[in-house]
């Protein structure tokens, strides 16, 4: 969110969906009768900001995972929520609305609105682009190839700038894996702890799981968070809240330094020697890719839910 909407509460033009006035996107502290319909894309604190229990504005459109998490964390009224499913189109006023899948987070969502001029307009939200993208439905009509054309773009540019180029998620991924069952920490001596946020991160810790064949330990608030996200049954069977039955842990991503993880061996009372850090993010990780303190280490992994800058360049193209 941007300070002047604090400010003023206006529908700014970045939230806006140009031919709609009664639409604003990822907006919740503007103050104008004339919007009625909330569109939110994904449920990240940066774009829920301004939204409170007590709701009552209008109706929030989102994915299912997305107004799941909304009534769990804020406690808006089911009343004020319209879940909508990816590839569903809704018409709302003589406005067309369309979520997509945006490779960011659970629920995450790229949201098209054809509007009654007969224009397109696509909201992107936060997304990481992949090539599966041009063989999305309705994506792919707007391709180089397609017959359609988006006349406003509004983008995710986090990383828009050329220094920022990710490997793939799926590369990221099998590190994390490969690291869980490598040689040198394989001993039962060794507890990990992987850093994620609200939501967002799954896929690294989950898969780390997968191939470890151990327990994932998540405190009870977050399996509540994780019960919203639609987990596999297998994935959902890994998970435990009880610590002492597995060595792999979900913690914020704060307790990713080593003060923390200090903290975690001298709880263990002996039943660990080694505490390894993973810290997933596409921000830069200022002591390099791995640090060694000890007992403690920590790693960073470029594990980015946001588009790396050549990835935007394709997502324009």
């Amino acid at each position: 969110m941007w300070s002047e909407d604090r400010v003023t509460g206006s529908n700014a033009f970045h939230h806006s969906v140009p031919g709609a006035s009664s639409f604003t996107v990822d907006n919740f502290h503007v103050r104008n009768s004339v919007v009625k319909h909330y569109i939110l894309s994904h449920f990240h604190a940066d774009h829920y900001a301004g939204l409170r229990k007590k709701f009552n504005s209008g109706k929030i459109y989102c994915t299912p995972v997305t107004a799941r998490l909304v009534k769990l964390k804020i406690g808006v009224s089911a009343d004020h929520l319209v879940a909508v499913a990816y590839h569903s189109p809704l018409l709302i006023e003589g406005t067309r609305v369309t979520f997509l899948p945006a490779n960011h987070c659970p629920g995450s969502a790229l949201i098209l609105f054809e509007t009654p001029d007969g224009k397109c307009h696509l909201h992107t939200g936060d997304f990481r682009f992949h090539p599966k993208f041009s063989e999305d439905p309705v994506l792919s009509s707007f391709t180089s190839t397609g017959s359609r054309k988006i006349d406003h773009l509004f983008l995710d540019t986090t990383y828009c700038s050329p220094e920022h180029e990710f490997p793939a998620q799926e590369d990221a991924i099998r590190f994390v894996g490969e690291l869980v069952k490598s040689n040198a920490f394989a001993n039962r001596e060794t507890l990990f702890l992987v850093g994620s946020y609200t939501i967002g991160k799954e896929e690294v810790f989950l898969q780390a799981a997968r191939e470890s064949g151990c327990k994932l330990y998540v405190h009870p608030a977050k399996k509540k968070v994780l019960e919203c996200l639609e987990l596999k049954e297998e994935d959902q069977q890994r998970l435990t809240t009880v610590a002492h039955e597995a060595r792999l842990h979900v913690v914020p991503m704060g307790c990713i330094n080593f003060k923390q993880m200090s903290a975690y061996l001298g709880m263990a009372k002996g039943k660990y020697k080694t505490v390894v850090g993973i810290r997933p993010t596409g921000w830069t990780f200022s002591g390099g890719p791995r640090q060694e303190r000890g007992p403690l280490v920590i790693y960073g992994v470029p594990y980015s839910e946001h588009s790396s800058f050549s990835e935007i360049r394709s997502m324009v193209k």
